[in-house]
């Protein structure tokens, strides 16, 4: 059985193998290019979900071949770009990252983490730890004179007017603040999902909104 090397577009996960269950080559056209589409079917080895793909061959080569190709990646452990074919299309789609506009790259990196964890099923406590993170770099880039866990700093941020009140409340339902993230004492889906919301509004409010707002007045 061969394999498909691309991220799986169902739980995210990167570091695993498309096992291949099934290709076939499209119906052959007059076009005579050397270029043949053939389809196939893929099987994520962590969360089981299929993955469809278009494929197409990389350099001209005759139908029949192409047909060979197609049989050779269902039947023996080849990855597919290691013969010769290239992936056009998948379904389901990649996902993309939230990520705020204008954050800084010191965010933006562990953001990126965080977001990778999240597609992933059984990675709860990695993401909560990365958005936590995200939060304790925008603070400390915004705001280094701010000390205590992260939940404090939120409720001085609000006591003086940067936040709106209602923050306090949403901070206090991600369960996942401080040390309930260090400690990595259990973070469930739910808790995990309201975490990335205040996490992507706190971003928002502190870079994306103000330099929207600079690029509307300037």
């Amino acid at each position: 059985m061969g394999t498909i090397g691309k991220a799986c577009s169902s739980c995210g996960a990167r570091d695993v193998a498309l096992e291949v269950i099934g290709a076939r080559a499209a119906p052959r056209s007059t076009d005579e290019t050397g270029y043949h589409f053939g389809s196939a079917a893929a099987l994520c080895s962590r969360c089981n979900s299929p993955v469809a793909f278009t494929i197409v061959n990389e350099r001209p080569i005759k139908y029949s071949a192409m047909v060979s190709l197609l049989t050779q990646l269902v039947s023996e452990p080849h990855s597919a770009e290691s013969i010769g074919l290239q992936i056009t299309w998948m379904s389901p789609a990649p996902r993309t990252p939230t990520i705020p506009a204008h954050v800084p790259p010191i965010v933006e990196r562990v953001l990126l983490q965080a977001e990778r964890n999240y597609r992933i099923e059984g990675n709860e406590e990695a993401a909560a730890v990365m958005y936590s993170r995200a939060l304790e770099n925008t603070l400390q880039d915004k705001f280094p004179e701010l000390c205590g866990p992260l939940a404090a700093r939120i409720e001085q941020l609000v006591a003086a007017n940067v936040f709106p009140a209602m923050m306090n409340n949403w901070a206090e339902e991600t369960g996942a603040l401080g040390d309930a993230a260090r400690a990595l004492d259990g973070v469930d889906r739910n808790q995990l999902r309201i975490l990335r919301g205040f996490t992507n509004a706190v971003l928002r409010q502190l870079y994306t909104l103000p330099a929207d707002t600079k690029n509307i007045q300037s």
